[in-house]
């Protein structure tokens, strides 16, 4: 029987260790998870567990979805065995999976599928990345869903790939002196925009009051609306209010307290693209034109259709790159496509709007009268975010690189400096310290007797 401390604790399904995957046979234990170590037992009131499994020597733990027996399943690998589970529903299975995302989270000792264990904040960082990408974010809690628990796991995450330390008072503290100062001048646009937010998902309303909304992005306004004071037209500032803003904020304040939310949304905005928020919103009409040149490298047939109605992204796909699909609903679909932008980073928005166009593909090349209608974000399907990112990675490996290239640093002002490169200074040192240790070895291995002359290769 599991002790009280334990975390996580539950009935799961164990494939025999004997049998094969065309004739699995299964047995029913009881699995508690407590402390550094995973327990089973054969039912909940035994006293003795039939096996402990200690996580240190965890090497992996993923999905496995192949056969009919794949339904709720994951294998989790040890140096000595694999063991194939499988939970009574994808609630239950994204359960335990959960408890991965909060070691990582947390600090707690973990390895990564190589059976190495991550001391540092950046092998962390990559393999929390790593899991986003291949796993996905497991369902809420009842705690979360209702509201309860402001800040999610998923608004853990979050934070993680943008960079952010899970605590900071210091900017915490910031943003009450900044709400202080009340509304901004652009207080008027905001509220003829924040009423509008979501509008059709009860859950948001709920959740997120429009309040909470308007104080937000005045809090942006006074904070980082008047950096330039040198006569220049506001046009022409860098960080200024403009309708579809409210948009991008408000899955921060879903996920997040408020003044995490905050944090989170600055950081976005003026350190992962600030183009798009640049005067003109530059980096977004670039955006448009790498979406025209990814379509017309990968599928030139639907590039060429569409320019000959003179159908160009800047048309169908800026709403989508601006709002980063939140003009699409649903909401929980959204949430899962900013799960991959923050992890691949916010660039991928290009290949995800190119993947977008492409799933329409067989409507577009058939449709010769009204054929904007079809990109109509009115007209548009329910966001399907499993099938919109399985497509767009599989459109990212057909990329040349020169191209990827480009779109990678599209979203800077400077790409080249390091203020594009978005991670807090210690894990920052950590990265430019491997970068100096890979150069030292390449120079050490570049002997010049070892080179042999052209003649002798």
């Amino acid at each position: 029987m599991p002790e009280d401390g334990a975390t996580i604790s539950g009935y799961l399904n164990k494939m025999k260790q004997e049998q094969k995957l065309l004739t699995p046979s299964w047995t029913r234990r009881w699995f508690s998870l407590e402390g550094a170590e995973l327990k089973y037992y054969s039912t909940e009131q035994s006293l003795i567990p039939s096996k402990v499994i200690d996580l240190l020597s965890i090497d992996s733990v993923r999905a496995f979805d192949t056969g009919d027996h794949g339904v709720y399943s994951f294998i989790l690998k040890t140096p000595t065995r694999s063991y194939l589970l499988r939970a009574d529903s994808e609630g239950d299975m994204k359960r335990w999976l959960r408890r991965r995302y909060i070691s990582l989270l947390s600090g707690l000792p973990i390895m990564d599928k190589r059976g190495r264990l991550l001391t540092c904040r950046y092998e962390r960082l990559k393999e929390l990345r790593r899991m986003v990408i291949v796993h996905g974010l497991p369902l809420e809690s009842e705690e979360e869903a209702n509201g309860i628990e402001k800040m999610t796991l998923r608004g853990r995450v979050w934070k993680m790939l943008l960079g952010l330390d899970d605590d900071n008072l210091e900017n915490k503290q910031s943003y009450k002196r900044v709400v202080a100062l009340g509304p901004s001048k652009n207080d008027a646009d905001i509220r003829n925009d924040t009423f509008r937010t979501f509008r059709g998902d009860p859950s948001f309303a709920k959740r997120v009051p429009e309040d909470t909304l308007v104080r937000l992005l005045n809090a942006f306004i006074h904070q980082h609306g008047n950096v330039c004071k040198d006569g220049r037209d506001e046009s022409e500032q860098p960080y200024r209010y403009f309708q579809g803003l409210n948009i991008l904020c408000a899955p921060f304040l879903y996920v997040l307290p408020e003044e995490d939310a905050y944090i989170a949304f600055c950081a976005l905005v003026t350190q992962h693209c600030p183009r798009y928020v640049a005067p003109q919103l530059a980096g977004v009409h670039v955006a448009c034109g790498l979406v025209d040149r990814c379509l017309q490298t990968l599928d030139y047939k639907l590039y060429k259709h569409l320019m000959n109605k003179g159908i160009t992204a800047k048309i169908y796909a800026y709403p989508i790159i601006l709002s980063f699909f939140a003009c699409i609903p649903p909401l929980p679909e959204l949430l899962h496509v900013w799960d991959i932008l923050l992890a691949m980073g916010v660039h991928f928005v290009v290949v995800l709007s190119t993947a977008h166009v492409i799933l329409l593909r067989s409507e577009l090349l058939t449709t010769d009268a009204h054929l904007m209608n079809k990109l109509n974000l009115r007209e548009t399907p329910p966001l399907n975010a499993k099938r919109l990112i399985y497509l767009a990675l599989q459109l990212l490996h057909r990329l040349p690189d020169d191209l990827h290239f480009e779109i990678a640093r599209h979203p800077f002002q400077h790409p080249d400096s390091f203020d594009s490169i978005c991670l807090p200074s210690s894990i920052l040192d950590i990265v430019m310290e491997k970068v100096k240790k890979r150069k030292k070895t390449v120079c050490e291995r570049r002997v010049p007797g070892e080179i042999k002359p052209p003649w002798k290769l």
